[in-house]
Formats: C-alpha cells, structure tokens, sequence
C-alpha cells in the first residue's frame, strides 16, 4: 500500500517534479539573491578581519584600550592626510615631499573604513558584559529571513492537496475496492507520505541556507552569545547562537508540519481538487502577504511559525515587544493541541466511512472550533503612563526619581540604592524624572561625563540611556549622546530632527525605537536607538499627560478629550465623552478626573461605551494600584478608595514617591529626606532609612 501511495503522489501527480524544481529554484535563489547584512562590512572585510583578530572574543580592557588608541591613530593619519593635500595644493611642500609621503597615509587611510565596521561593533558590545566580539554577517543573513518562504509554502500546498482527492483518477481503484478493511492502513500511510515530505524538504531548506551560510560568509564562534548580534541585541532569552540556531530549527519544522496538517485536514474534508487547492492558498499564503506578521505571531496557527527568527527578538514584526519564553511555550503547546485535533479528524474521517456521512455535522463544527482556537490571540498587558512615570516596581524592588538621582530600595532587606549602581568611566547622575519600565528591565535617562570637571562646551558631556536588571542590579549603557558635534563618531551625534533631550520628562521603549514628545512641539518622536536618526511619529500634538500600552498611546486633545493613536496604522480616534484634566491608564481601563464635573473620578466603561462617575472629591492627582485608587487634593491630603469609588479615607502624605501592586506606598519627607513606607491597609508608617 506504501508503495502505490508514493507512486501516486511522485508520479501519477507529477510532484517528484515540483520537487526536483522547488530544489533547483531554492538554491538558484540563495546564490542569486542572497545579500550580505552590510555590503560596505563585506568590502572592507579584510580589514575588519585583520582587526578582528585582535580582538575576538569578550571585551577586556586590554581591548578597550587598544580599540580607542587605534581609532585615535586613524583619526590622525586622516587629519595628516588632508593637512598634506592642503600644504601640497597651497604650495607649502614641494611635489617631491608630497609624493614621498602620500602614498603612506593613503594606505593607513584606507584601513578606516574598515576599522570603523569594528569600532560601531566595540560601541555595541560594550554595553552589556555577555556580548562578544565576532563576525556577525554570516549569522545575521541567517537569522536574517524573516519572512516565510512563499515557494516552499506553495510546493506544500500543490503536493499535498491531491493526497486525499481524485482517486479514481489516480489510479488507486484496486486500493479503493479494499477500502472497508484497509482504510486505518491507507489513512496512516497518506499521513506517513505527507510528513514525511514536508520533514524532508522542511531539512533541505534549512540545512541548504546554513551551508550557503557557512560557505559564503561563515558562521564562527557558536558559542557566542545571540545577543552579540546587533539584530538581536536586545533579546530578553539568555542562549548561544547554536542554541538560537537549533530553537529556530525546531520552531521552522513545527510550522511546516503544521501547514502539511492544515492541508491533509481540508483535503480530507473536500475531497476535491481544486476546492482544496484554493483553499489551502488562500488560508496559508495570502494571510501573511496581506497583513503584517505581527498580526498572526502569537496566534498559534501555521502563518508565522514557518519563518522562526521573529520569535527570537523583539523587532518590527512583534509591534516592539519581545515573544517571551513563556509565550513560545504556550504557542507551541496550543500549536501541537490544534494539530493534533485535525489529525483526528483526517483519521475519523478516513476510517469510518459508513458514519462519516451521520457525524459529518458533527464533525464540521468540531473543525470550526479547532480553527477558532487557532485564533486566540495571547497579549501582556503594558501600563505605562507619563505622570507615574517617576516610579516602576516590582515583586521585590521599587525604583524612583528624587532630585538628581534615581533610588531602588529592595524591599525584602529595607536596603536603599543611589544610582547609578557600577560606574561608567567618569560621573554619572541622573538629572531627568523618567523612567520606563517592562519586567525586569528599567530604563533611566542619566547625565554622563567622560572627565570629573563640571559640563562645559568642551563636548565632554553626554546623556545617555541606561538599563538596569532589577533581578541582578546590573546596568549596561544602552545609548549615549554627546554634546560635541565635532566628535569623530558621528552615528552617535544627535539628528537635526531631535529637537533635544533637554526637556525629555518621560519616554517609554518600542522595540529599537525611544519614543517621547518633543521640547516645546509637544509631537511625538521616535529615535532609532540603532543610528541615533529621530523622526516625528504622525502628525499629533501630544500632551504632557500621556499612556501607551504596547501598540496605542493616548493622550488628550486641545479640547481635553481623550485621543487614541495607533502606533502601527497611524489611526486617531477620540472620544467625545472624555474630557480629563488628568487620565491614568489601568489594566481595568481609563480613570481619569472629569473636567465637565469639577475634576472628580470618573472611569471609562469600554463595554458600555460610557463614563462612570465614582466619587465626589475634586482632586488634581490620581495613583492606581490593584488595590486601591489614591487621589490628591487641594489641601495637600491623599484620599484612597476602592476601585468602584466607595470607603474614601484621608490620608496626610503630601507627596507619593512609588504606587505599586506591593503593600505599601513610599514616599519622602522633604524636611528630613528620609525614606518612609506606608502599609496601604492600615496607614501605618514606617521608617527605612535616609537616602545618601
């Protein structure tokens, strides 16, 4: 029976030559149109070779400062290099002088470029200690594909669809005579057929674009870290760059066997040719060649699974957020439910046939039910809001701004932290109230100086972006800007279009992008940590009150209402029935104080599509935690109630420090600066210590 299933398909279907032409294709297509990650790298790659020899590996000191002398050098030997051209042009040296001297400097010159491919390399590795230096080209090529390959997807598709249709005119009338008693055989060996192909050339493809690889660009250093890709360098997941490899091997071969279920299940239910053909087409390809891959990268189904990389890193594809270890798992673990159930039901189907007629009601709403479960969309929640954004906590830390410098009390030990926590060379003190915060992860704008004098206009100082691990109390320089315009690294040089940090007082992290309103134009902008370029996002006035929640910031118009921008479509809607002084956005939704009735506490009821009116008080501040909604009012008292606005009581706390989900609230006493916490239940304080 095996053996007349495969010659149906190989032969009496013609697939044995999709296949041969799918293999020719695929590796005329990785010679051809395979290009490098940076063709100026490629160039230039014996250079960078040369240097890279000298440096591969973890960053030590040793390499810190060999890389800073030599890139002082080649500043100087281009600096020398025009002061000749200028002496021999202005007739300051003879012909002879310039001659003898010209050919020296162009040589050491032209090992710039290069150099520079290693030093915008060093400038990214230094930042966190787990990086290493190596060739990044061949594994960002490799890693690269994020997008699923349109003509395998196809030859699946073609292969697979007869599996289960035409018979007769396949051939297969001497099987199908025999069908009462051989069906659970003939049911099983098409399965056989149809993973096994999909396995086969699912290993082919990947095995031929990691020898392609190999060969072409080369894969060294397996054993660094993925995060030393400058494409994955924000990546969340603690793995070796095999162990990337093999995860996306894996995650790959899941996603096609996944399409070849898909296939076998319409092909089962159909029973027709061209039906399932088109069928298979328009579920399959055209999702994804229509609408973003974000929109289908949690959803376990078989329309993002086949690329793997994306759920590696956090890039465009996962609208800026990071596919977490824990959500892999749970997609995967939803993937194998939904394959498994229409296995099932291709088994059903092809093993009973005198009930399949009687079930067949049945058996299509159960199939409906496993394509909607496909569909289930998995999100984490993101609260962020630009008043509160002087404050993040967590289950054991909380960290805020006050004065010149950010804190993190530990809140199992009572023990208080001034930042920054490691020193970088020279001072570093934070001069800006914002702070962004996601998991474990917090990100805090700091003033930084190379040199221990004060700021000057020497191009000595610098803002930078720092992040910090409140699981380990480790802090890594994530971007830094100089002053100087004239600095020989020009990447890291402010954009025209920054419009200045100066007056950044809140910002939260999209993927690569750093996104905060602009001084003194209230617009929305978004700077590419990777290049230092900043641009306007839209063409909104954002105001000082703002939310974003993974995908949408809200903020409030001219007239006060509030207004939702959608970060991925650009689209705008406000809603009329909103009028805040002052909003916070909650995992229960928007409160906000009601500026149509005295500023008092309203929340925004999305099933009504209404507001609803919780108390009385004005008040000109509003706190949120899961507990409790803590208002400020005139008279410099903190009012806290219920959620639903009921049990008000006062409270004399004229300023809050941090409002998180923990026990207590924490605040400063001005007159003093000591640290106290407060026990949300019963008001109590108590003392922690005085903030060095």
């Amino acid at each position: 029976m095996r053996k007349y299933e495969w010659k149906k398909q190989l032969f009496y279907r013609k697939s044995i030559w999709l296949i041969v032409g799918f293999i020719v294709l695929e590796l005329l297509g990785l010679i051809c149109f395979t290009t490098p990650y940076d063709y100026v790298l490629e160039n230039n790659r014996k250079v960078y070779d040369s240097y890279l020899a000298r440096v591969d590996g973890p960053l030590t000191p040793e390499k810190r400062d060999y890389l800073e002398m030599e890139m002082e050098r080649l500043n100087q030997v281009h600096y020398d290099l025009e002061e000749l051209q200028h002496s021999f042009h202005f007739g300051e040296i003879t012909e002879e002088e310039y001659y003898s001297q010209l050919p020296v400097l162009e040589r050491e010159d032209e090992r710039y470029v290069g150099f520079t491919k290693l030093y915008t390399q060093y400038i990214f590795v230094r930042e966190m200690p787990e990086r290493s230096f190596l060739y990044t080209g061949g594994w960002e090529v490799l890693f690269g594909m994020q997008k699923p390959d349109y003509l395998f997807l196809l030859l699946l598709i073609c292969v697979i669809t007869p599996i289960f249709c035409e018979e007769y005119a396949s051939h297969m009338d001497d099987l199908l005579m025999t069908q009462k008693k051989s069906a659970k055989y003939m049911a099983r060996t098409k399965i056989g057929i149809a993973y096994t192909i999909a396995l086969v050339l699912t290993v082919f493809l990947q095995l031929s674009q990691l020898i392609y690889c190999a060969v072409r660009f080369g894969l060294p250093d397996w054993n660094a870290t993925l995060s030393s890709l400058m494409s994955f360098g924000n990546v969340k997941k603690d793995m070796y760059l095999w162990q990337a490899f093999l995860l996306q091997f894996g995650i790959r071969i899941v996603g096609y066997l996944y399409v070849a279920t898909f296939m076998l299940f319409v092909s089962s239910l159909c029973k027709k040719f061209a039906l399932t053909l088109m069928a298979g087409i328009a579920a399959l390809p055209l999702p994804v060649l229509t609408m973003p891959l974000s929109y289908f990268l949690r959803l376990p189904g078989p329309w993002a699974l086949p690329v793997g990389t994306v759920y590696l890193n956090g890039d465009s594809y996962t609208g800026g957020t990071e596919v977490t270890g824990g959500e892999l798992t749970g997609i995967l673990i939803a993937s194998g439910m939904v394959i498994v159930g229409m296995l099932w039901i291709v088994w059903y189907q092809n093993t009973n046939a005198h009930l399949k007629r009687r079930h067949k009601p049945a058996v299509s709403v159960l199939a409906l039910l496993l394509l909607l479960t496909g569909c289930t969309h998995q999100k984490t929640p993101m609260c962020y809001n630009s008043k509160t954004s002087t404050w993040y906590e967590t289950d054991r830390y909380a960290i805020w701004h006050q004065e010149e410098s950010s804190v993190v009390l530990d809140k199992e030990t009572d023990k208080l932290y001034t930042l920054p926590l490691d020193c970088f060379a020279g001072e570093c003190h934070s001069v800006y109230p914002a702070l962004f915060g996601e998991g474990d992860k917090v990100y805090i704008m700091n003033e930084f100086q190379i040199a221990k004098d004060h700021i000057s206009s020497t191009g000595y100082a610098y803002l930078t972006l720092e992040k910090l691990n409140l699981t380990t109390l480790d802090s890594s320089l994530v971007y830094e800007w100089n002053f100087n315009r004239d600095w020989f690294f020009g990447m890291l040089e402010r954009h025209h279009l920054t419009g200045g940090f100066g007056a950044v007082s809140s910002f939260f992290i999209r993927g690569d992008g750093l996104y905060y309103p602009e001084h003194n134009k209230g617009k929305l902008v978004c700077m590419d940590l990777r290049t230092g370029l900043s641009s306007p996002v839209w063409d909104v006035q954002l105001s000082e009150n703002f939310a974003y929640d993974g995908k949408h910031v809200y903020y409030t118009d001219g007239y006060s209402r509030l207004t939702t921008l959608d970060l991925d479509t650009g689209e705008v809607v406000t809603n009329n029935q909103v009028t805040a002084s002052y909003f916070l956005l909650s995992p229960e939704g928007i409160f906000f104080l009601n500026c149509r009735d005295q500023n008092t506490l309203y929340r925004w009821d999305e099933a009504k599509k209404q507001p609803v009116k919780l108390g009385d008080q004005p008040a000109n501040g509003l706190y949120y935690d899961k507990d409790y909604i803590w208002l400020s009012v005139q008279d410099g008292y903190i009012y806290r109630m219920n959620h639903d606005g009921t049990d008000s009581t006062v409270t004399p706390m004229e300023s809050i420090c941090c409002v998180g989900n923990g026990p207590e609230i924490y605040f400063i006493d001005h007159d003093t600066q000591k640290c106290y916490a407060m026990n949300k239940e019963t008001l109590q304080l108590r003392p922690l210590c005085t903030i060095s």
